[in-house]
């Protein structure tokens, strides 16, 4: 071997070696700031104490404690927004409604006679003379993956004849929209790789949230949404989807930047004979601006939370 390319040979090595310790260095750094950080998080607001708690199920994450309490937001001992009254048997005689879904229809903001869900009972029987009882299955964060989950290890023991499932856009991201808290549950592989991506990808490459979130995962969030339909057929239960739109939108509807999407993705439910309603449709014939339903661009207030109720309950009861 000549003495250039043992030189040669000791330089890469070098270089490696002073790669792979600075890596590990960061590496080191990163966790001992993930620790620091981790510990500070679960205090901000108490939400950690007072509400939420790693789920032994690990696709879920985390769950809501029974009897958790953090703003007003209340739980039962199953760890839902629901009554303490109910049972897994349901009453005899009497159809059972299960929403299931992410802070949408938990109904963060508002109160807990205000959520569709709760709504949406009272309407059933008053407008279309419909008894049923409805139960709300939602936690804060939850993706499709995870409310696939929720519905086959929780709510199907219930035993509903109806689930709807309330999908926001967000369903379709995995770990951006709730980075925090996935963060918070999930350790980074690399924190390196982390970082690199907040940096580069973010910021140079994507251009729309939702368009990014919804063409990288968009088999995979219908897939789930088939296995949820199988899953509500198991039981003989239907299964509707219901689109509720990003609140950003001009009176009428116009300016709305995520029609296309909608379109999308109601022409892949329909391919999959899975029923489907589109909110945004109904909220344009309002005429109304977005904020009049809207606490922010995520969240109904209780004004849209109504308007929601009575949406589903004529779909589903208007013609009896």
């Amino acid at each position: 071997m000549s003495e250039f390319s043992t030189k040669l040979g000791i330089l890469i090595g070098s270089t490696l070696i002073s790669l792979l310790l600075v890596v590990a260095l960061a590496e080191g750094y990163g966790h001992y700031r993930y620790s620091q950080w981790k510990a500070q998080y679960a205090l901000e607001g108490d939400w950690y104490n007072r509400l939420t708690q790693p789920s032994q199920n690990v696709q879920l994450m985390w769950e809501y404690r029974p009897y958790g309490e953090y703003a007003s937001i209340k739980t039962n001992r199953f760890g839902f927004r629901e009554k303490d009254t109910i049972s897994t048997a349901g009453p005899p005689g009497l159809e059972r409604v299960a929403f299931i879904g992410d802070s949408i229809t938990l109904g963060l903001g508002v109160e807990p006679e205000e959520m569709f869900s709760a709504q949406f009972q009272v309407m059933a029987y008053a407008n279309h003379r419909k008894e049923l009882q409805s139960l709300n299955f939602s936690v804060d964060g939850y993706n499709a993956l995870q409310i696939q989950e929720m519905l086959t290890s929780k709510a199907l023991t219930f035993n509903p004849d109806l689930i709807v499932y309330a999908m926001g856009l967000n369903d379709f991201d995995f770990k951006d929209s709730s980075g925090e808290k996935v963060r918070y549950f999930q350790k980074p592989r690399s924190f390196i790789f982390e970082r690199l991506e907040r940096e580069l990808l973010w910021r140079f490459y994507v251009d729309d949230f939702h368009r990014y979130h919804y063409g990288k995962n968009n088999a995979v969030v219908m897939d789930a949404i088939s296995k949820m339909q199988r899953a509500a057929q198991s039981i003989k239960a239907k299964f509707l989807v219901v689109l509720v739109p990003v609140f950003n939108f001009n009176a009428e509807g116009a300016g709305y930047p995520y029609a296309e999407l909608h379109k999308a993705i109601g022409e892949n439910l329909r391919l999959t004979n899975i029923p489907f309603l589109d909110l945004f449709e109904y909220f344009s014939d309002t005429k109304s601006h977005s904020s009049r339903f809207s606490l922010d661009i995520w969240h109904p207030n209780a004004t849209g939370h109504a308007l929601i109720a009575g949406i589903i309950a004529k779909q589903l009861y208007g013609s009896q």
